[in-house]
Protein backbone atom coordinates (compact mmCIF):
# COMPACT_ATOMS: atom_id res chain seq x y z
CA UNK A 1 0.00 0.00 0.00
CA UNK A 2 0.96 3.07 -0.88
CA UNK A 3 0.26 6.97 -2.02
CA UNK A 4 1.44 9.99 -4.17
CA UNK A 5 -0.09 13.31 -4.37
CA UNK A 6 -0.28 14.60 -7.33
CA UNK A 7 -2.43 17.89 -8.55
CA UNK A 8 -3.48 18.71 -5.40
CA UNK A 9 -4.92 15.69 -4.99
CA UNK A 10 -4.32 12.12 -2.92
CA UNK A 11 -3.83 8.50 -4.81
CA UNK A 12 -3.66 5.90 -2.86
CA UNK A 13 -3.11 2.15 -3.96
CA UNK A 14 -3.42 -0.70 -2.65
CA UNK A 15 -1.00 -3.43 -2.02
CA UNK A 16 -1.20 -6.62 -4.49
CA UNK A 17 -4.15 -9.16 -4.67
CA UNK A 18 -4.38 -12.47 -6.27
CA UNK A 19 -7.00 -12.17 -8.53
CA UNK A 20 -5.86 -15.57 -11.18
CA UNK A 21 -8.90 -17.50 -10.83
CA UNK A 22 -9.52 -17.13 -7.22
CA UNK A 23 -11.84 -14.13 -7.41
CA UNK A 24 -13.20 -13.27 -11.02
CA UNK A 25 -15.08 -10.42 -9.66
CA UNK A 26 -14.45 -7.13 -7.74
CA UNK A 27 -17.14 -4.52 -6.60
CA UNK A 28 -16.45 -1.13 -4.22
CA UNK A 29 -19.84 -1.88 -2.10
CA UNK A 30 -18.79 1.77 0.19
CA UNK A 31 -17.04 3.12 2.59
CA UNK A 32 -18.00 4.28 6.25
CA UNK A 33 -16.33 5.07 9.33
CA UNK A 34 -15.46 1.53 9.47
CA UNK A 35 -13.40 1.44 6.37
CA UNK A 36 -13.88 0.67 2.72
CA UNK A 37 -15.48 -2.37 2.06
CA UNK A 38 -14.98 -4.73 -1.04
CA UNK A 39 -16.96 -7.67 -2.81
CA UNK A 40 -15.69 -10.59 -4.10
CA UNK A 41 -16.96 -13.39 -6.11
CA UNK A 42 -15.41 -16.35 -7.65
CA UNK A 43 -18.45 -16.22 -9.91
CA UNK A 44 -19.46 -14.02 -12.71
CA UNK A 45 -22.96 -15.21 -12.19
CA UNK A 46 -22.54 -13.95 -8.45
CA UNK A 47 -23.61 -17.34 -7.63
CA UNK A 48 -21.44 -19.97 -4.97
CA UNK A 49 -19.90 -18.74 -1.98
CA UNK A 50 -18.18 -15.08 -1.65
CA UNK A 51 -15.58 -13.14 0.05
CA UNK A 52 -16.20 -9.09 1.61
CA UNK A 53 -12.70 -7.52 2.43
CA UNK A 54 -12.36 -4.65 4.43
CA UNK A 55 -9.06 -2.12 4.06
CA UNK A 56 -8.65 0.64 5.88
CA UNK A 57 -9.23 4.49 4.64
CA UNK A 58 -5.61 4.69 2.93
CA UNK A 59 -6.62 1.51 1.48
CA UNK A 60 -4.43 -0.57 4.12
CA UNK A 61 -6.08 -4.47 4.71
CA UNK A 62 -7.74 -5.33 7.56
CA UNK A 63 -10.04 -8.54 7.29
CA UNK A 64 -11.17 -10.76 5.22
CA UNK A 65 -13.93 -12.99 5.13
CA UNK A 66 -16.11 -15.65 3.32
CA UNK A 67 -19.71 -16.84 3.23
CA UNK A 68 -21.30 -19.13 1.89
CA UNK A 69 -24.55 -19.33 -0.06
CA UNK A 70 -27.31 -22.16 -0.65
CA UNK A 71 -27.40 -23.97 -3.85
CA UNK A 72 -28.80 -21.82 -6.84
CA UNK A 73 -28.66 -18.59 -4.35
CA UNK A 74 -27.49 -15.74 -6.01
CA UNK A 75 -26.92 -12.06 -4.97
CA UNK A 76 -28.80 -9.57 -6.09
CA UNK A 77 -27.37 -5.85 -4.19
CA UNK A 78 -25.42 -5.47 -1.37
CA UNK A 79 -26.25 -2.15 0.75
CA UNK A 80 -23.57 -0.38 3.31
CA UNK A 81 -25.44 1.14 5.90
CA UNK A 82 -23.83 3.03 9.26
CA UNK A 83 -22.57 -0.25 10.86
CA UNK A 84 -23.65 -2.94 9.02
CA UNK A 85 -23.78 -4.65 4.84
CA UNK A 86 -27.13 -5.32 4.03
CA UNK A 87 -26.81 -8.07 1.79
CA UNK A 88 -30.08 -9.61 -0.42
CA UNK A 89 -30.25 -12.46 -2.60
CA UNK A 90 -32.41 -14.51 -4.85
CA UNK A 91 -33.44 -18.47 -5.02
CA UNK A 92 -35.77 -20.10 -7.21
CA UNK A 93 -38.37 -19.79 -4.28
CA UNK A 94 -37.39 -16.85 -2.22
CA UNK A 95 -35.80 -13.51 -1.76
CA UNK A 96 -33.62 -13.99 1.49
CA UNK A 97 -32.09 -10.66 3.43
CA UNK A 98 -28.97 -10.58 5.49
CA UNK A 99 -27.03 -8.06 7.74
CA UNK A 100 -23.59 -8.57 8.09
CA UNK A 101 -21.87 -6.62 10.97
CA UNK A 102 -19.42 -3.76 10.56
CA UNK A 103 -16.43 -6.28 11.32
CA UNK A 104 -17.73 -8.89 8.89
CA UNK A 105 -17.69 -11.29 11.76
CA UNK A 106 -21.73 -11.73 12.04
CA UNK A 107 -23.89 -12.81 9.58
CA UNK A 108 -27.73 -13.12 10.37
CA UNK A 109 -31.18 -12.59 8.44
CA UNK A 110 -32.72 -9.04 8.89
CA UNK A 111 -35.78 -10.12 7.28
CA UNK A 112 -37.95 -13.60 6.77
CA UNK A 113 -38.06 -14.55 3.63
CA UNK A 114 -39.90 -13.58 0.64
CA UNK A 115 -41.78 -16.52 -1.18
CA UNK A 116 -41.33 -15.17 -5.35
CA UNK A 117 -45.08 -15.28 -7.38
CA UNK A 118 -45.77 -18.25 -9.07
CA UNK A 119 -45.51 -16.34 -12.29
CA UNK A 120 -41.97 -15.56 -12.12
CA UNK A 121 -39.95 -17.10 -14.77
CA UNK A 122 -35.75 -17.15 -14.25
CA UNK A 123 -35.49 -14.75 -16.65
CA UNK A 124 -37.54 -12.11 -14.73
CA UNK A 125 -35.24 -9.62 -13.05
CA UNK A 126 -35.90 -8.41 -9.41
CA UNK A 127 -34.63 -4.55 -9.19
CA UNK A 128 -33.40 -3.58 -5.74
CA UNK A 129 -33.17 0.05 -5.05
CA UNK A 130 -32.75 1.94 -1.65
CA UNK A 131 -33.43 5.46 -0.61
CA UNK A 132 -30.55 8.40 -0.47
CA UNK A 133 -30.51 8.13 3.28
CA UNK A 134 -29.89 4.58 2.58
CA UNK A 135 -32.82 3.89 5.01
CA UNK A 136 -35.31 2.44 3.00
CA UNK A 137 -34.89 -0.49 0.09
CA UNK A 138 -37.36 -1.51 -2.00
CA UNK A 139 -37.75 -4.74 -4.54
CA UNK A 140 -39.45 -4.78 -7.78
CA UNK A 141 -40.66 -8.58 -9.06
CA UNK A 142 -42.01 -8.74 -12.65
CA UNK A 143 -44.01 -11.74 -12.98
CA UNK A 144 -46.64 -13.14 -15.45
CA UNK A 145 -50.29 -12.87 -14.05
CA UNK A 146 -53.29 -14.83 -15.02
CA UNK A 147 -54.28 -14.59 -18.79
CA UNK A 148 -50.33 -13.49 -19.38
CA UNK A 149 -51.06 -9.98 -18.06
CA UNK A 150 -47.87 -8.35 -16.46
CA UNK A 151 -48.02 -8.10 -12.97
CA UNK A 152 -45.08 -6.22 -10.33
CA UNK A 153 -44.80 -7.32 -6.90
CA UNK A 154 -43.59 -4.61 -4.64
CA UNK A 155 -41.43 -5.10 -1.39
CA UNK A 156 -40.89 -2.16 0.88
CA UNK A 157 -38.78 -2.50 4.19
CA UNK A 158 -37.79 0.13 6.54
CA UNK A 159 -34.22 -0.98 7.84
CA UNK A 160 -34.30 0.85 10.90
CA UNK A 161 -38.04 0.28 11.89
CA UNK A 162 -37.19 -3.90 10.86
CA UNK A 163 -40.74 -3.08 8.78
CA UNK A 164 -42.14 -4.42 5.42
CA UNK A 165 -44.99 -3.84 3.20
CA UNK A 166 -45.88 -5.67 -0.57
CA UNK A 167 -47.74 -4.44 -3.39
CA UNK A 168 -49.24 -5.64 -6.62
CA UNK A 169 -48.74 -3.36 -9.47
CA UNK A 170 -51.35 -4.53 -12.43
CA UNK A 171 -50.49 -3.03 -16.29
CA UNK A 172 -53.28 -3.68 -19.00
CA UNK A 173 -50.91 -4.95 -21.08
CA UNK A 174 -49.09 -8.51 -22.48
CA UNK A 175 -46.29 -10.20 -20.03
CA UNK A 176 -44.11 -10.14 -23.22
CA UNK A 177 -44.33 -6.60 -24.18
CA UNK A 178 -43.52 -4.73 -20.89
CA UNK A 179 -40.04 -3.63 -19.57
CA UNK A 180 -39.37 -2.58 -16.25
CA UNK A 181 -37.01 0.95 -16.59
CA UNK A 182 -36.84 2.55 -13.42
CA UNK A 183 -38.03 2.57 -9.71
CA UNK A 184 -37.14 4.66 -6.42
CA UNK A 185 -37.97 4.63 -3.22
CA UNK A 186 -37.70 8.09 -0.89
CA UNK A 187 -36.32 8.74 2.16
CA UNK A 188 -39.86 8.89 4.06
CA UNK A 189 -40.87 5.35 2.02
CA UNK A 190 -42.99 6.71 -1.24
CA UNK A 191 -42.41 4.34 -3.90
CA UNK A 192 -42.08 5.29 -7.61
CA UNK A 193 -42.22 2.90 -10.55
CA UNK A 194 -41.62 3.90 -14.59
CA UNK A 195 -42.17 0.93 -17.15
CA UNK A 196 -42.71 0.68 -20.59
CA UNK A 197 -44.91 -1.51 -23.41
CA UNK A 198 -44.27 -2.24 -26.91
CA UNK A 199 -47.04 -0.72 -29.27
CA UNK A 200 -47.04 -0.31 -33.01
CA UNK A 201 -47.86 2.99 -34.81
CA UNK A 202 -47.82 3.75 -38.14
CA UNK A 203 -46.41 -0.10 -38.66
CA UNK A 204 -43.47 1.18 -36.58
CA UNK A 205 -42.91 -0.30 -33.08
CA UNK A 206 -42.79 2.16 -30.84
CA UNK A 207 -42.23 2.35 -26.76
CA UNK A 208 -44.92 3.41 -24.47
CA UNK A 209 -43.77 4.66 -20.63
CA UNK A 210 -46.23 4.64 -18.06
CA UNK A 211 -45.27 6.25 -14.35
CA UNK A 212 -47.03 5.48 -11.34
CA UNK A 213 -45.48 8.75 -9.22
CA UNK A 214 -44.34 8.32 -5.09
CA UNK A 215 -46.61 7.50 -3.40
CA UNK A 216 -47.20 4.69 0.02
CA UNK A 217 -50.30 3.15 -2.06
CA UNK A 218 -48.32 1.66 -5.65
CA UNK A 219 -51.07 -0.50 -6.49
CA UNK A 220 -53.75 1.93 -5.97
CA UNK A 221 -52.08 4.52 -8.21
CA UNK A 222 -52.72 6.11 -12.09
CA UNK A 223 -50.19 4.90 -14.30
CA UNK A 224 -49.42 8.42 -16.26
CA UNK A 225 -48.74 7.99 -19.66
CA UNK A 226 -45.31 10.30 -20.94
CA UNK A 227 -46.26 12.08 -23.71
CA UNK A 228 -47.50 9.19 -26.69
CA UNK A 229 -46.71 12.01 -29.29
CA UNK A 230 -43.23 11.63 -29.03
CA UNK A 231 -40.91 8.76 -29.23
CA UNK A 232 -38.98 8.31 -25.53
CA UNK A 233 -35.44 6.43 -26.31
CA UNK A 234 -34.54 6.51 -22.60
CA UNK A 235 -36.02 7.43 -19.55
CA UNK A 236 -35.46 7.09 -15.43
CA UNK A 237 -36.70 8.77 -12.66
CA UNK A 238 -34.76 10.99 -10.76
CA UNK A 239 -34.97 11.96 -7.41
CA UNK A 240 -33.90 15.34 -6.00
CA UNK A 241 -33.27 15.33 -2.09
CA UNK A 242 -33.02 19.10 -1.68
CA UNK A 243 -36.40 19.79 -3.01
CA UNK A 244 -37.94 16.78 -2.25
CA UNK A 245 -39.53 15.89 -5.71
CA UNK A 246 -39.55 13.36 -8.54
CA UNK A 247 -38.98 13.94 -12.30
CA UNK A 248 -38.60 11.64 -14.88
CA UNK A 249 -35.71 12.53 -17.45
CA UNK A 250 -36.44 11.36 -21.05
CA UNK A 251 -34.53 11.34 -24.77
CA UNK A 252 -36.97 11.69 -27.09
CA UNK A 253 -37.28 12.03 -31.07
CA UNK A 254 -40.04 12.33 -33.28
CA UNK A 255 -39.24 9.34 -35.86
CA UNK A 256 -39.05 11.82 -38.93
CA UNK A 257 -36.42 12.91 -40.66
CA UNK A 258 -35.05 16.80 -39.29
CA UNK A 259 -37.40 16.64 -36.28
CA UNK A 260 -36.43 17.82 -32.79
CA UNK A 261 -34.54 15.47 -30.67
CA UNK A 262 -33.69 16.06 -27.09
CA UNK A 263 -34.38 15.58 -23.55
CA UNK A 264 -37.66 16.30 -21.89
CA UNK A 265 -37.95 16.45 -18.11
CA UNK A 266 -41.32 15.80 -16.34
CA UNK A 267 -42.66 16.45 -12.63
CA UNK A 268 -44.65 14.74 -10.42
CA UNK A 269 -47.57 16.98 -10.22
CA UNK A 270 -49.47 15.58 -13.16
CA UNK A 271 -52.97 16.51 -14.29
CA UNK A 272 -55.30 14.25 -13.39
CA UNK A 273 -58.11 14.95 -16.25
CA UNK A 274 -57.25 12.59 -18.30
CA UNK A 275 -55.13 9.45 -18.71
CA UNK A 276 -53.60 10.30 -22.76
CA UNK A 277 -53.55 13.88 -21.74
CA UNK A 278 -49.70 15.05 -23.11
CA UNK A 279 -47.76 16.52 -20.56
CA UNK A 280 -46.15 20.13 -21.34
CA UNK A 281 -41.94 19.89 -21.70
CA UNK A 282 -39.86 21.64 -19.03
CA UNK A 283 -37.14 21.56 -20.96
CA UNK A 284 -36.32 21.03 -24.83
CA UNK A 285 -32.69 21.09 -25.82
CA UNK A 286 -31.66 20.37 -29.21
CA UNK A 287 -28.88 17.75 -29.44
CA UNK A 288 -28.66 17.28 -32.99
CA UNK A 289 -27.30 19.40 -35.49
CA UNK A 290 -26.05 21.96 -33.42
CA UNK A 291 -24.92 19.96 -30.28
CA UNK A 292 -21.90 18.10 -29.75
CA UNK A 293 -22.67 15.20 -31.22
CA UNK A 294 -22.31 16.13 -34.83
CA UNK A 295 -23.48 16.01 -38.24
CA UNK A 296 -25.03 12.96 -39.19
CA UNK A 297 -25.75 11.29 -35.39
CA UNK A 298 -28.36 10.44 -33.26
CA UNK A 299 -30.06 9.95 -29.34
CA UNK A 300 -30.64 6.38 -30.66
CA UNK A 301 -28.10 4.88 -29.22
CA UNK A 302 -28.01 7.62 -26.40
CA UNK A 303 -29.05 6.39 -22.54
CA UNK A 304 -29.16 8.25 -19.41
CA UNK A 305 -26.65 6.76 -17.32
CA UNK A 306 -26.78 9.39 -14.05
CA UNK A 307 -28.77 12.37 -12.80
CA UNK A 308 -26.95 14.05 -10.01
CA UNK A 309 -28.48 16.52 -7.82
CA UNK A 310 -26.93 19.27 -6.25
CA UNK A 311 -27.85 21.24 -3.02
CA UNK A 312 -28.96 24.35 -4.90
CA UNK A 313 -31.51 22.08 -6.47
CA UNK A 314 -29.99 22.12 -9.36
CA UNK A 315 -28.33 18.50 -11.13
CA UNK A 316 -26.26 17.33 -13.57
CA UNK A 317 -27.21 14.92 -16.48
CA UNK A 318 -24.72 11.94 -17.71
CA UNK A 319 -25.42 10.31 -20.88
CA UNK A 320 -23.25 7.78 -22.71
CA UNK A 321 -23.58 6.48 -26.79
CA UNK A 322 -23.67 2.26 -26.53
CA UNK A 323 -24.87 0.15 -29.35
CA UNK A 324 -24.19 -3.13 -30.38
CA UNK A 325 -22.93 -3.79 -33.96
CA UNK A 326 -22.10 -7.10 -35.83
CA UNK A 327 -19.50 -8.68 -37.53
CA UNK A 328 -19.85 -10.86 -39.75
CA UNK A 329 -17.06 -13.63 -41.51
CA UNK A 330 -17.03 -15.42 -44.53
CA UNK A 331 -14.58 -18.47 -45.06
CA UNK A 332 -13.80 -21.80 -46.45
CA UNK A 333 -13.38 -24.58 -44.91
CA UNK A 334 -12.04 -28.26 -46.95
CA UNK A 335 -13.65 -25.95 -49.91
CA UNK A 336 -16.79 -25.71 -48.22
CA UNK A 337 -18.26 -21.81 -47.31
CA UNK A 338 -18.72 -21.41 -44.33
CA UNK A 339 -19.59 -17.89 -42.05
CA UNK A 340 -19.56 -16.97 -38.41
CA UNK A 341 -21.20 -13.85 -36.93
CA UNK A 342 -19.48 -12.11 -33.46
CA UNK A 343 -21.16 -8.75 -31.62
CA UNK A 344 -18.84 -6.04 -30.85
CA UNK A 345 -20.06 -3.97 -28.05
CA UNK A 346 -19.50 0.17 -28.38
CA UNK A 347 -19.00 2.65 -25.58
CA UNK A 348 -18.90 5.67 -27.25
CA UNK A 349 -18.77 9.48 -26.60
CA UNK A 350 -19.97 10.67 -22.92
CA UNK A 351 -22.25 13.85 -22.88
CA UNK A 352 -23.05 15.93 -19.77
CA UNK A 353 -25.78 18.83 -19.72
CA UNK A 354 -26.30 20.95 -16.30
CA UNK A 355 -29.33 21.94 -15.25
CA UNK A 356 -30.37 25.03 -12.98
CA UNK A 357 -32.82 25.00 -10.25
CA UNK A 358 -35.45 25.94 -12.88
CA UNK A 359 -34.95 22.98 -15.34
CA UNK A 360 -33.23 25.43 -17.96
CA UNK A 361 -29.63 23.98 -19.58
CA UNK A 362 -26.47 25.97 -17.60
CA UNK A 363 -24.12 24.60 -19.86
CA UNK A 364 -23.28 21.26 -21.85
CA UNK A 365 -20.08 19.01 -22.63
CA UNK A 366 -18.68 16.18 -24.18
CA UNK A 367 -16.10 13.61 -23.19
CA UNK A 368 -14.61 12.06 -26.73
CA UNK A 369 -13.84 8.41 -26.22
CA UNK A 370 -14.25 5.36 -28.33
CA UNK A 371 -14.12 1.45 -26.64
CA UNK A 372 -15.04 -1.91 -28.79
CA UNK A 373 -14.71 -4.85 -27.33
CA UNK A 374 -15.87 -8.10 -27.33
CA UNK A 375 -17.26 -10.47 -24.63
CA UNK A 376 -15.52 -9.69 -21.29
CA UNK A 377 -13.28 -7.00 -22.19
CA UNK A 378 -16.98 -5.17 -22.20
CA UNK A 379 -15.90 -5.60 -18.26
CA UNK A 380 -13.48 -2.94 -18.81
CA UNK A 381 -15.59 -0.66 -20.92
CA UNK A 382 -17.93 2.33 -19.92
CA UNK A 383 -16.69 5.17 -17.14
CA UNK A 384 -17.11 6.24 -13.28
CA UNK A 385 -18.88 9.44 -13.21
CA UNK A 386 -18.08 11.11 -9.46
CA UNK A 387 -19.08 14.76 -8.24
CA UNK A 388 -18.15 16.83 -5.60
CA UNK A 389 -19.27 20.32 -4.17
CA UNK A 390 -17.05 21.52 -7.25
CA UNK A 391 -16.40 19.90 -10.43
CA UNK A 392 -17.44 16.74 -12.14
CA UNK A 393 -15.36 13.89 -13.10
CA UNK A 394 -15.18 11.39 -15.47
CA UNK A 395 -13.01 7.86 -15.41
CA UNK A 396 -12.42 5.46 -18.24
CA UNK A 397 -9.56 3.59 -19.80
CA UNK A 398 -8.22 4.92 -22.99
CA UNK A 399 -7.60 1.77 -24.95
CA UNK A 400 -7.45 -1.88 -24.15
CA UNK A 401 -4.51 -2.58 -24.55
CA UNK A 402 -0.62 -2.28 -23.28
CA UNK A 403 -0.65 1.75 -23.86
CA UNK A 404 -4.08 2.07 -22.25
CA UNK A 405 -3.96 5.03 -19.87
CA UNK A 406 -6.46 5.12 -17.33
CA UNK A 407 -8.03 9.17 -17.49
CA UNK A 408 -9.65 11.31 -15.60
CA UNK A 409 -11.76 14.80 -17.10
CA UNK A 410 -12.37 16.99 -14.90
CA UNK A 411 -15.50 19.56 -15.40
CA UNK A 412 -15.72 22.72 -13.00
CA UNK A 413 -19.20 24.21 -11.74
CA UNK A 414 -18.76 26.41 -14.99
CA UNK A 415 -18.13 23.29 -17.59
CA UNK A 416 -14.75 23.98 -17.68
CA UNK A 417 -12.79 21.02 -18.83
CA UNK A 418 -8.89 19.53 -18.44
CA UNK A 419 -7.77 16.04 -18.42
CA UNK A 420 -5.63 14.14 -16.29
CA UNK A 421 -4.12 10.99 -16.46
CA UNK A 422 -4.54 8.94 -13.41
CA UNK A 423 -2.05 5.89 -14.53
CA UNK A 424 0.70 5.87 -17.26
CA UNK A 425 1.00 3.25 -19.61
CA UNK A 426 3.76 0.76 -18.01
CA UNK A 427 5.22 -2.82 -18.51
CA UNK A 428 1.97 -4.73 -17.75
CA UNK A 429 -1.49 -4.10 -18.72
CA UNK A 430 -2.94 -2.07 -16.24
CA UNK A 431 -6.56 -1.20 -16.34
CA UNK A 432 -9.76 0.64 -14.69
CA UNK A 433 -12.79 -1.08 -13.76
CA UNK A 434 -15.44 1.66 -14.00
CA UNK A 435 -17.88 0.14 -13.65
CA UNK A 436 -17.08 -1.54 -9.76
CA UNK A 437 -16.19 1.53 -8.84
CA UNK A 438 -17.91 3.91 -6.55
CA UNK A 439 -17.95 7.35 -5.01
CA UNK A 440 -17.43 6.55 -1.51
CA UNK A 441 -17.17 10.36 -0.02
CA UNK A 442 -17.90 13.72 -1.07
CA UNK A 443 -14.50 14.19 -2.75
CA UNK A 444 -13.24 11.04 -3.18
CA UNK A 445 -14.04 7.60 -5.12
CA UNK A 446 -12.39 3.76 -5.03
CA UNK A 447 -11.64 2.02 -7.97
CA UNK A 448 -10.76 -1.73 -8.44
CA UNK A 449 -7.38 -1.81 -11.45
CA UNK A 450 -5.99 -4.72 -13.09
CA UNK A 451 -2.01 -4.83 -12.99
CA UNK A 452 -1.16 -7.62 -15.47
CA UNK A 453 -2.51 -10.91 -13.20
CA UNK A 454 -2.86 -8.93 -9.57
CA UNK A 455 -6.09 -6.58 -8.54
CA UNK A 456 -5.52 -3.83 -6.76
CA UNK A 457 -7.81 -0.50 -5.73
CA UNK A 458 -6.90 2.65 -6.23
CA UNK A 459 -8.45 6.10 -3.80
CA UNK A 460 -8.50 9.16 -5.14
CA UNK A 461 -9.46 11.71 -2.62
CA UNK A 462 -9.71 15.27 -5.20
Amino acid sequence: MFNVSLNGQTIYLSGRTNANNKHGYSKVIGENKFGVYILKFRDYNLEKDFVLERFSPDLGFLESQSYKLDRKERVLKFVLADSHIHCLTETKKTIKHYKIDYSLQELKQAFKPHTLPKGKSMFDEPEVVYSHSKKRIAITIPYGGPRNIQHYEVITRNLNAKSEESFTIKTPFNYKDCKLESTLITPNGKYSFLYSNESRERRKVKNDFYWITPTKTPNNSKHHLINSYKYLISAKIHFHPQTQEASIIALFNFETKGSSQGVSIYNEKFPTESFNNPFQDKVIMSVQGASALGKGRSIDDLFIRFAMPHANGSFLLSLEKYYVSKELESFYTNGIPQSSTRSIYNYEDVILIQFDSTNRVDWSNIVHKKQSSMGSSTYYSSYLFITSNQEVCIIFNEKGNIENRLLMHRFSKNGQQKVQVLVEPSNDLMQGIPIEGKQVSYNSFVLPILNGRSQNLMKVVL
